[in-house]
């Protein structure tokens, strides 16, 4: 009888070590899945700050190639990109094109050359300042902010020429 018992207690230890042995298994492939599931997350919540990212730079683009604010073929046959400042003063106190505009804010800066410090663009101090506000909100519920680069142009008199003088600029477009 004793030799029976043995192999009843032996064959239940080999059982108990088999579901010890399953239990970790399932465990590692839990843990496993769980890895996995974190890594494909991470990506998708990158790849969906990337587009937007792509999408706020091409709405500042296509604010900057609407028809009141671009070059449109003034400049080397219109370039892209290219913002007209002379226009940018016109349209500046719009109400009307303020409303239009999808966007809670958009401000166009000159980069080069470098004026020190930032003076907000009038009828009286143009071309002499920085800045352009076109649309400003106050009330600080942004969900993002989108640069691009542009040209910023401007017909001057040069020699009894009119000449196109175009200087660096970035348009800040918060939405």
């Amino acid at each position: 009888m004793t030799t029976k018992r043995r192999m009843n207690v032996s064959g239940q230890f080999k059982i108990q070590q088999m579901a010890f042995m399953l239990m970790a298994v399932i465990v590692f492939f839990v843990l496993a899945g769980l890895f996995y599931l974190m890594l494909k997350s991470t990506g998708l919540n990158k790849g969906f700050t990337e587009l937007q990212q792509e999408k706020s730079e091409a709405l500042a683009l296509s604010i900057a190639e609407t028809p009141e604010m671009s070059c449109g073929g003034v400049v080397d046959g219109g370039k892209q990109g290219c913002i007209d400042t002379d226009r940018l003063i016109t349209i500046k106190n719009s109400k009307a094109y303020q409303e239009l505009l999808p966007v809670s804010s958009i401000i166009i800066r000159k980069v080069y050359p470098e004026i020190r410090e930032t003076k907000e663009c009038e009828s009286n101090n143009y071309p002499e300042c920085n800045q352009y506000t076109i649309k400003e909100n106050n009330k600080g519920y942004d969900s993002g902010e989108a640069t691009s680069y542009v040209n910023l142009c401007r017909r001057v008199i040069d020699d009894q020429y009119v000449k196109n003088k175009c200087e660096l600029g970035v348009i800040i477009i918060k939405i």
